[in-house]
Order: structure tokens, then sequence, then C-alpha cells
């Protein structure tokens, strides 16, 4: 009987937390909906409602919000490094990103190639599947930002980035390509890169596979 009672209990749970895990996805995809509308305002106070339960990607959208502004909200690269810390001190990949690119470009902060490849590093570490970061590291090797210079290393991420669908990666491999020798490889590769990229940015101009993300 004991256990009988047990086990509707834990099938209450089960039932409340499925349906905590589906309204906390629907709440996501409603923030992002509203985001891509255009209005960021609400966006952000959808956001900080989930950052407020805990949810460590939410924190990184707030910083993302701060960091393109618009749509109702000023641009502010000190409150987005703020958020961005926040997700990426509890370890969020999303996080690392932002962090990342605000080192990389100098937004609103010192530029540091170093910081920028550990934290792309880091988010790559915690979630392997992002084409944006795989891309990143590409391009840091390639260019010997915050490390050696490493042209293969470069050409392996750009393989995995453009396997993972990312255009700027493939547009990359190209140039790499031509530069050592493969001319008309290279250029055969540039054409379809530049096909892409066109056909990407015309349905979504902020398609992530033509981003750092």
């Amino acid at each position: 009987i004991f256990i009988i009672g047990r086990s509707r209990t834990n099938g209450k749970k089960s039932m409340r937390s499925a349906t905590s895990v589906e309204d906390r996805a629907r709440r996501w995809q409603q923030a992002i909906g509203t985001a891509k509308k255009g209005d960021r305002a609400a966006a952000l106070f959808q956001f900080r409602a989930m950052a407020d339960e805990g949810s460590t990607s939410a924190l990184a959208e707030i910083g993302n919000i701060y960091e393109v502004g618009g749509g109702g909200v000023t641009q502010d690269f000190a409150k987005a490094r703020e958020w961005y810390e926040r997700s990426s001190m509890l370890g969020d990949p999303d996080g690392h990103i932002g962090l990342a690119r605000m080192y990389y470009f100098g937004l609103g902060v010192e530029q540091n190639d170093a910081k920028a490849l550990d934290l792309f590093q880091k988010a790559h570490a915690a979630d392997a599947t992002k084409a944006g970061v795989v891309y990143a590291l590409g391009v840091l090797f390639e260019l010997g930002r915050g490390t050696a210079k490493d042209d293969d290393r470069a050409i392996e991420y750009y393989l995995r980035a453009a396997a993972m669908g990312h255009a700027l990666a493939l547009k990359n491999l190209a140039v790499l390509r031509i530069v050592r020798g493969d001319r008309i490889g290279g250029i055969f590769l540039w054409c379809r890169a530049l096909v892409r990229i066109f056909s990407i940015a015309l349905k979504d101009p902020n398609d992530p596979r033509l981003k750092v993300r």
C-alpha cells in the first residue's frame, strides 16, 4: 500500500514537472517570437521573468538585447557585458559566446583576443553543436588572434562548421583553398558559398548560419 501511494505521488510530480517544462518551452518561444517581431522591450520583460526563475540562457538573451539595442531598448554594452558575465559564470554556452564576441570586437571592453579565444573554447566545450562557435574558432586560428596562426586547425574548424550549415565557414574555406594554390576548386567553392549566403540572407538576414551565435 505504501509503494502504491508513493507511486501515485511520483506520478503527480512527473505530470507537474512535464507541464512545467512545456510551459517554460512555450514562454521561451513566445519571448523569441516577440524579439523577432522587433518588440525587444517586451521580449526583455519576458526574458527577465525567466531569468528570475533561474534560466541561464535567459540571462544571455538579455545580454544580447542590450548588445544589439533597438525595439524600444537603448543599446548598452555595459549592461550587455553584465548579463553575459552572469550567464557565463553559470556555465551557459550562450553567455560564453556573447562575452567572447564583446572581447573579440572590443564592444564596451578592451579588445582582447586571448579572452575571446578562451571563452569561445569554453562555449564549444559546453555545446559542440553551435556552428557559429566552431566558425569563430576557425577565424581565430586562421588569423592568429589570441593564438599562433594555424591554417590546418582553421580548416578543420571551417569544415566542421560548414558541415553544420554555416555559410561563412564555406566562404573562408574557399579563400584558404585559393591561397594554397587550388584556384579552380577554391573559386568553385567560393561561388557555392555566395549562393548559400545570399539564399539564407534573403529569407532571414539574422539567420545564425551567418553569425557568431
